[in-house]
């Protein structure tokens, strides 16, 4: 079956297309989607990113495309263990002698939290939270938007603010190493604060 959309897959003429988006609104155990994540890691390591830090940005924006909703939470359960255990072979791989930087795997468990979700498609999609990984060009560093699956229709009246219906964001680009301890979004921050508001 995806060998029928070739185009949303990196190639030898477009190594770089590993951030195409897929959802699979009933994931199973992941089979189809750790084979998405496979096919976009063939083209994540060396001679396509030349550094550590590239490489696993790179692991890490193919990971953040890919969405799997199911019903069952042991099927989501694993799901995530699959994805898991096909980013760390990839990652053993692709570095071979280099160790993984501190803080990769907890942000590809935080990323895997987020993406891989346990509810109904056919019922839930007012309710399923969609998190958007926007990768900056600073390697390793990620602005994320929250949405809904499917948005649900708001009347405006003089009491309702624009802002209460924008997604939230983050307002300022944080490292990977971060998104386990900010599953919320980040403000930029404030004279006399620390690091996030």
């Amino acid at each position: 079956m995806l060998d029928l959309v070739p185009d949303m897959f990196p190639s030898g003429a477009d190594p770089k297309n590993i951030g195409r988006t897929f959802l699979e609104p009933a994931c199973g155990s992941g089979n189809f989607l750790v084979e998405i994540l496979d096919r976009k890691l063939a083209y994540v390591g060396r001679p396509h990113q030349r550094t550590a830090a590239t490489i696993e940005a790179a692991a890490l924006r193919a990971l953040s495309s890919i969405y799997g909703i199911d019903i069952d939470q042991s099927n989501v359960d694993a799901s995530r263990h699959y994805m898991r255990v096909e980013m760390e072979h990839h990652m053993n791989i692709a570095l071979s002698t280099e160790a993984v930087s501190s803080g990769f795997f907890s942000a590809v468990d935080a990323v895997l939290a987020s993406n891989i979700v346990r509810a109904n498609t056919l019922t839930d999609a007012k309710d399923i939270d969609i998190v958007e990984y926007h990768w900056q060009r600073k390697a390793g560093y990620v602005i994320r938007e929250w949405s809904k699956l499917e948005e649900t229709e708001q009347e405006f009246d003089l009491f309702t603010s624009l802002s209460e219906s924008a997604p939230a964001r983050d307002t300022v680009p944080i490292h990977f190493s971060l998104l386990a301890d900010n599953p919320d979004p980040v403000a930029a921050p404030t004279p006399g604060k620390g690091a996030f508001a």
